[in-house]
Order: C-alpha cells, then sequence, then structure tokens
C-alpha cells in the first residue's frame, strides 16, 4: 500500500508498514480541507517592512527565508482564542533579525537556545520575539492566544538565537 493510499480519508483505521516502519492512522474526511492534510504555509518575503499575519492564518506554518540585511518584522494581531501560529527559519539568517511582534506586553513562555549547552530565555511580559541574526535553517517559534494573552515556545541551534524584549 503506497503513503497516498493510506492518506486517503476513510471511516475505518489503516495500517500499514512502510519502509520498515508500521503505522496507523484515522483520517476523518469531515474536517479535511483541501487535498492536503498538512497545516497551511505562508511564505514571509518582505525585508525591512512590517508584515502583519492575518487571523486567517491562524494554523499555518510561517516560513521566513533570508530575508536581505534589513531583518523583518512580524506582526500578530490582537490576541482571540484559538489563534495559533508557528514562524520557521527556511534559511540561514546573516546579518538581519526576525522580529515577531505583538500589540501589547503580554507575550510569555520559554525558547530554547543553543547547540549544546541549552539555555532558556523567559519571554514573560514581552512583546517582541527576536530571531538572532546568525539563526539557521529550522529554528522555530510557535505562538498561540487564550484571547488574553500569547504563549509562546521555540527552539534555536544558536546559543544566543533569541532574546525577547
Amino acid at each position: 500500500m503506497s503513503l497516498k493510499e493510506i492518506l486517503q480519508p476513510t471511516s475505518t483505521p489503516v495500517s500499514t508498514s512502510l519502509a520498515g516502519h508500521f503505522y496507523s492512522m484515522y483520517v476523518d474526511s469531515s474536517s479535511q480541507s483541501g487535498s492536503s492534510l498538512l497545516p497551511p504555509s505562508h511564505v514571509i518575503a518582505s525585508a525591512g517592512a512590517t508584515t502583519n499575519i492575518p487571523a486567517s492564518w491562524s494554523g499555518s506554518k510561517i516560513l521566513v527565508p533570508a530575508i536581505g540585511t534589513t531583518g523583518a518584522v512580524l506582526q500578530l494581531p490582537a490576541v482571540s482564542a484559538g489563534l495559533n501560529y508557528e514562524f520557521v527559519l527556511s534559511a540561514n539568517q546573516s546579518g538581519q533579525t526576525v522580529t515577531v511582534k505583538s500589540a501589547t506586553a503580554n507575550v510569555s513562555g520559554p525558547l530554547t537556545c543553543g547547540p549544546s549547552t541549552l539555555t532558556q530565555v523567559d519571554a514573560s511580559g514581552s512583546t517582541n520575539i527576536i530571531f538572532a541574526s546568525s539563526d539557521v535553517k529550522g529554528d522555530w517559534c510557535s505562538v498561540w492566544s487564550d484571547g488574553t494573552s500569547w504563549y509562546a515556545k521555540g527552539n534555536s541551534f544558536v546559543a544566543s538565537g533569541f532574546s525577547v524584549s
């Protein structure tokens, strides 16, 4: 059975073995949007300007490429229960920072940094989560809202991969 056949909507669990690994899953066709089971993704491509992240992108992985020496600001929408985003660097950053910005100082949560000795950056009471200018492809942070605050978590392979303000 191919992976494509496995991922077709069905009302019964599907089990199979691919490449020596056993998989068992249930695909609920009532919640499937379009033909993909992956969350939607968006690519941020403008450098030096603020990109307003719309509420309609909630649930998305937002890919951030290397975007020049001026960096980027990704402005979160107003808090609303259930909004959630994951920001993923899709290229090494070289000299620019990427800032995930809230309208007010209502961001909390741990951001983990470091390739060998791990450190935690505490975002409690912050407005900005800042990816360092030396962060690498695959570093990420996610934020979600309960309607009052934004909660964050993230990982960077760089020793000082995140800062907050």
